[in-house]
């Protein structure tokens, strides 16, 4: 019955999709351990893990360098989840400090009920 509960609390949770680079010297083992990490963070305030997934190893847009390590290429994971909004601060602030994440981007995702507004491009006439 509390599975049933959190899951059901979790559906009133705005959906978000991490977009992140990961070293390409980490192992699989390594990086299964960090997105397990961000992913407990959801869990266990009430959020769910929807998708996980694995693009591979790819080309940064450009070299980087972080903690006197130079990077041109990384693991491209995408993790798609739902949880409160003060969560996703917390694995912002997780992300920063772990070295191992060359790249993130966390997107709120829109729902199917209430899309997002339509904003026009800075200095775009109005639609007469």
């Amino acid at each position: 019955v509390a599975h049933t509960h959190t899951h059901k609390r979790s559906e009133k949770m705005p959906a978000y999709e991490l977009t992140a680079f990961l070293s390409a010297r980490m192992t699989g083992t390594a990086i299964a351990s960090s997105l397990q990490k961000l992913g407990s963070i959801a869990l266990k305030n009430g959020g769910v893990i929807t998708n996980v997934e694995s693009k591979g190893v790819k080309a940064l847009p450009q070299p980087m360098r972080i903690a006197h390590q130079k990077h041109t290429k990384g693991h491209l994971v995408n993790v798609a989840f739902r949880t409160s909004p003060d969560v996703v601060t917390e694995m912002h602030r997780l992300m920063n400090l772990d070295t191992s994440i060359l790249r993130f981007m966390v997107t709120k995702v829109a729902s199917s009920t209430k899309p997002f507004p339509v904003e026009r491009a800075k200095g775009e006439l109005p639609r007469k």
